[in-house]
């Protein structure tokens, strides 16, 4: 199983340079691959036998298929999107909390860009929800299985008493320096600034912007709610580093 990690590294890497240069110049995007592919914490995991690299790859190309599917309003990349969706939660279940970026992703730009109406943005994005409902209907028998038998992480997602606490809900953004270094940490704190900016300004690139920081929010809150929270587990951030790399 470790002799693949490296390949799900390199190919997480080639994606997020093609989700980044979706909304900018090609040598910015190949230093964000570069940055993410060569992160302690990347080459950490990319370096032992987990699931953790499998799992940067599936977030990181569903993300890619998902928002150029957005852009381009291609109706393969969607089918990709879903596929992707479907196959990651057989290598990994955790990367189903993808779910819930995208669905908050399409609320906010029907929103912010189209403002749409809450009828409205079910009746623009019926074919996303069909691909969501599509990419659960081919895992049906084993979510259904980890649901009713795997008792190994009842609970985890019930611990909402982690958000009257301060620590807690910034013990992640603490973990972000360590596992890549103060001046990713420091661009990444003023990206957030510029981005929120940019699509307020509603540039043109500023949809992509707009994911970035839903896929970075969207996963950190599922994840503060983490009865694993407790732990301080380096894992958790994995999955959203490259957003933090590409703001």
């Amino acid at each position: 199983m470790r002799i693949i990690q490296p390949f799900f590294i390199i190919f997480a890497s080639i994606y997020l340079y093609r989700l980044v240069s979706l909304f900018t110049s090609k040598r910015t995007a190949l230093v964000s691959a570069i940055l993410l592919m060569f992160s302690p914490l990347v080459m950490y995991f990319g370096s032992l036998s987990y699931l953790e690299a499998g799992l940067l790859f599936f977030v990181t190309a569903s993300s890619f298929y998902f928002i150029r599917s957005r852009i381009e309003n291609n109706f393969i990349d969607l089918l990709k999107w879903a596929l992707i969706i479907s196959l990651g939660y057989l290598y990994k279940q955790p990367v189903l909390f993808m779910l819930p970026v995208f669905a908050v992703y399409i609320v906010l730009e029907e929103v912010i860009f189209n403002r749409s109406g809450i009828k409205k943005v079910f009746k623009n994005n019926l074919n996303y929800l069909k691909g969501a409902l599509f990419s659960l209907v081919a895992i049906l028998p084993w979510l259904i299985i980890n649901l009713i038998f795997d008792k190994r992480h009842e609970g985890d997602l019930s611990v909402l008493s982690n958000w009257l606490s301060l620590d807690k809900i910034l013990t992640y953004l603490r973990l972000i320096p360590r596992q890549t270094n103060m001046v990713i940490f420091i661009l990444f704190a003023l990206g957030i600034v510029c981005a929120l900016y940019l699509i307020f300004r509603k540039r043109k690139d500023s949809r992509v912007y707009l994911y970035l920081v839903c896929w970075f929010l969207v996963w950190y809150a599922i994840h503060v709610s983490y009865l694993i929270l407790f732990y301080k587990p380096i894992r958790i951030t994995f999955p959203f580093m490259p957003a933090v790399i590409a703001i």
